[in-house]
């Protein structure tokens, strides 16, 4: 009896714990997507070879560059606006901006010239063109999911998710299996995506009638009102993804597609917690702390448990793969992959730290820090580039993937621990 009384307190608790509830809610449905990811790497790493994936990886990271101010990070405003109808009009603007943001792009697909393209390792001809609608799914996926987390819709944001994945790798496999090989990649990707964002329009479709709040004195009285997030936190993020890219770029300058695509199934596999937990945790603290950032003593106590509760979540993962990650790599992939598995032992110590920051990032974010934000991210890209442009010429990759990630390691440790004592007092 006294045991049933524990655990019916604990789930009365539990309950009653708005923030717990919330986060267990898309960190199932993540687990479940991730699974997905997981079970297919050895499937995938085997129909597609080292250079097939530094190819993808090269052609995706400028869909991560250009999709990541698609909608000028307006779309961020919609959880933080306490006016619905403001918070309606800003969804609107969102739309309306990646949109045409997507003509700019297309226009800036076909002048430029296929020399370029194929100087940056993507000979890859036509293909090119699918950039176009990888970048607009990506812009509207994001505003749909802020809206969904506005809404605190998680079920619904936990099934996108399962959804996504699922169709991602279905289509990768089934195209490659047919001896597809970018395109498989590619295509499954966008096939993946597209799905998804019509999935969560179907689920929630009252979330995402706006054209009602079409008008255009209001849309600018909204933008003006949140400024911050293009002008501030839109090239921080760009900066942040230039130098989170920048590897795929440069090390496929230097060394070549076998090391790129090393190099990106190690971060594939090494990002799994933080897709797991990381990710989900920080939409529930970015709507939970925005709820509670009038107090500073609740502001800080939500930081420092979910802080603490992230770097509990990531020591035995980093310790795992920085002493058997190569092993790993290569048990689980496959002879070719020993070039990945050796890249993971250094890269898990700067993504692990990576994992904890989502509380700290968004903390910036809901207390105006976004100038702050932009000026360490400024730092940190220039000192990243210089590591790998010296690394290309002087040194191995692997050495150069050991100095990156030490940097990054430290930046991430020496932000959280700012935010900690300066930010939140």
């Amino acid at each position: 009896m006294q045991r049933g009384g524990i655990v019916r307190n604990l789930l009365v608790k539990f309950k009653k714990n708005e923030f717990l509830k919330n986060t267990s809610i898309l960190v199932g449905g993540t687990i479940v997507a991730q699974l997905i990811s997981i079970l297919s790497s050895p499937v995938l790493s085997r129909i597609f070879t080292t250079e097939d994936f530094g190819l993808f990886a090269t052609f995706m990271a400028i869909v991560g560059v250009f999709s990541n101010f698609s909608s000028l990070k307006y779309e961020l405003a919609i959880v933080v606006e306490k006016r619905n109808d403001s918070a309606k009009r800003i969804q609107l603007l969102s739309y309306v901006i990646v949109l045409a943001f997507t003509l700019l792009f297309t226009c800036i697909i076909i002048c430029t010239p296929y020399s370029i393209f194929k100087k940056y390792n993507l000979d890859v001809g036509n293909y090119i063109y699918i950039l176009i609608p990888l970048v607009f799914f990506t812009g509207i996926y994001t505003i749909q999911s802020n809206v969904l987390n506005r809404e605190k819709k998680y079920k619904s944001l936990s099934i996108s998710g399962i959804v996504n994945k699922i169709s991602i790798v279905f289509f990768q496999i089934v195209l490659g299996f047919f001896g597809l090989k970018l395109l498989g990649l590619v295509l499954g990707n966008l096939l993946g995506l597209a799905i998804v964002v019509f999935v969560i329009y179907f689920l929630e479709k009252k979330d995402f009638s706006v054209l009602n709040f079409l008008n255009y004195s209001e849309l600018k009285l909204v933008a003006n009102k949140h400024y911050r997030f293009p002008k501030f936190t839109m090239p921080q993020t760009l900066l942040n993804t230039l130098s989170q890219q920048a590897p795929i770029y440069i090390l496929g300058y230097y060394y070549g597609l076998e090391v790129v695509g090393a190099y990106w199934m190690a971060m594939r596999i090494i990002q799994l917690p933080s897709l797991l937990v990381g990710k989900s945790i920080g939409q529930v603290y970015y709507q939970q702390a925005f709820e509670v950032s009038e107090s500073k003593e609740k502001t800080k106590k939500l930081f420092n448990t979910t802080t603490l509760y992230l770097l509990k979540l990531t020591v035995v993962p980093v310790l795992i793969i920085f002493f058997f990650g190569k092993q790993l790599f290569i048990f689980v992939l496959g002879n070719d992959w020993e070039l990945a598995g050796e890249f993971s032992k250094w890269m898990i110590l700067w993504v692990g730290t990576g994992f904890i920051t989502p509380p700290t990032m968004m903390s910036l974010m809901i207390f105006n820090k976004q100038k702050l934000n932009m000026i360490y991210d400024i730092i940190l890209t220039v000192i990243r580039v210089v590591i790998l442009i010296l690394g290309g010429l002087f040194l191995s990759s692997l050495e150069t993937i050991i100095i990156f990630s030490l940097v990054g390691f430290v930046f991430n440790f020496g932000l959280v621990v700012y935010v900690k004592y300066k930010v939140i007092i």
